[in-house]
């Protein structure tokens, strides 16, 4: 996944309903698809010398570009008036944490910084339009968003999108740091005057749009304690250089909850893994946050973001949140895994498979492995770095060479959690036995720089 997605595999699928046209119709919001309504996905490159596309598929921390993009392009500009547009953002880098906010300049002062109006989050606008004088984006976060510029200074005539997070690998970033972090991404070219015709909603003036901070958006149902039929505790943590749930790897065998149709759960996520930030994502429904790290949502620190539905909550080290969730009609398999691509490719996942009260997982376990004998062969890394313990296969295979390798040993291939890349230096394989202690240290010869020195530098 984690090479698809540096290859700038991500896109957005946008719906509408009857509410979200009325809106439209009654001048609330702008016309989807129209001038004033954008989507923006930033995402972050590396290049090689010759204009291709660097990554490092045996680098499980995490891929962090240099180069950053709106919609595929570098540091793009947009033409806007002096009136309201949505920004639908997405944050498709593969591990890269930003933290937005608007300016005038592109140096590390903010200077007539606007606040955004969030009206959405993931996949469900809000119940109430909220200001944010800025915004931390998660990998594979959403963010719904209202931009007004007639609140600018006449004699601005450029401004910019910047990320103030600054982050050099990806087991998590150091901090929202102006000084150093301040990139632009995206420049706003204001355009004089007003906009040109015609009317994209009958009736209601190009770009003046009546939502505002504080007004209704969309009614938000909260899931209810007496709707909540069992607590599950999600714990991860790290193994030999892999990632762990509950003490086990990912399997495509086998199902780690079977929840009951129309019915809601608690779950507790923990973040077990030692400093590194996680992004926790779940497929198909919505969490609704009820506590984060011991706060109610009646403790004015909680996090406004997390007052209504979302798919995704980050879980820096040590976090912990409870959340409600309920399934609907959609019979599973789901999965739900941290949305930094290589920590998600490294097992940091699990599987939910709702069903209807008698019926069993679809998951039974006998579904074949994803890897066989002609995939290592393919592969071109050496039998031993694919599987070191030879423990991977569903039966004794042969290969070309003569190797007999299998059958696999699933039990013990959950417990050694086999099947990834070791080390692999001078044509010898060394299986990866991770490189990251409990309290959260690099252990290995490259050391994070402490933040302490950083900041001198």
């Amino acid at each position: 996944t984690g090479f698809n997605v540096n290859r700038g595999l991500a896109g957005f699928f946008l719906s509408e309903d009857d509410l979200e046209q009325q809106h439209q119709q009654r001048g609330i919001l702008p016309k989807l698809y129209g001038d004033f309504d954008h989507v923006i996905s930033l995402k972050d490159f590396q290049f090689n010398s010759d204009g291709t596309l660097q990554y490092d598929l045996l680098d499980h921390n995490g891929h962090i570009g240099d180069v950053t993009t709106i919609n595929g392009r570098v540091q793009p500009y947009l033409e806007v008036y002096r009136r309201k547009y949505r920004f639908r953002f997405l944050n498709a880098c593969n591990a890269r944490y930003l933290h937005m906010r608007l300016n005038s300049k592109t140096g590390r002062r903010q200077r007539d910084g606007m606040p955004f109006l969030m009206i959405g989050k993931d996949t469900w606008e809000i119940a109430e339009a909220t200001e944010m004088d800025s915004f931390t984006i998660c990998p594979g976060e959403r963010f719904d968003m209202i931009i007004d510029f007639s609140q600018l200074p006449e004699d601005v005539d450029n401004y910019y999108l910047q990320n103030i997070m600054h982050q050099t690998d990806g087991r998590k970033p150091k901090g929202i740091r102006p000084k150093k972090e301040h990139t632009p991404w995206l420049q706003f070219r204001i355009l004089g005057g007003d906009p040109p015709g015609p009317q994209e909603i009958e009736g209601v003036e190009n770009g003046v749009y009546s939502i505002s901070a504080g007004d209704p958006v969309r009614e938000f149902t909260p899931i209810t304690e007496d709707e909540v039929v069992v607590t599950r505790l999600f714990e991860f943590h790290r193994r030999n250089g892999a990632w762990q749930v509950n003490q086990k790897y990912f399997s495509p065998r086998r199902t780690d909850a079977t929840n009951l149709l129309n019915s809601a759960e608690r779950w507790i996520i923990k973040n077990g893994g030692g400093g590194w930030w996680h992004p926790i994502h779940v497929h198909l429904e919505a969490q609704q946050v009820q506590v984060f790290n011991g706060m109610t949502k009646d403790d004015p620190d909680f996090p406004v973001w997390y007052r209504w539905n979302t798919d995704l909550v980050n879980l820096e080290g040590g976090d912990e949140a409870e959340i409600f969730i309920k399934f609907r009609t959609f019979k599973g398999p789901f999965v739900c895994h941290c949305h930094i691509i290589e920590h998600e490719d490294m097992r940091m996942m699990l599987t939910f498979d709702p069903r209807e009260a008698g019926e069993e997982s679809m998951n039974d376990g006998i579904r074949n492995h994803a890897w066989n004998a002609e995939n290592a062969e393919q592969s071109g890394m050496p039998t031993g770095c694919i599987d070191p313990h030879h423990l991977l296969f569903d039966h004794e295979q042969v290969l070309t060479s003569g190797e007999v390798v299998g059958p696999g040993d699933v039990p013990q291939l959950e417990d050694e959690g086999v099947g990834f890349p070791g080390d692999f230096h001078d044509d010898v394989c060394e299986v990866d036995g991770g490189d990251w202690d409990p309290e959260g240290n690099q252990t290995s010869t490259d050391d994070p720089i402490p933040e302490e020195q950083e900041d001198r530098r």
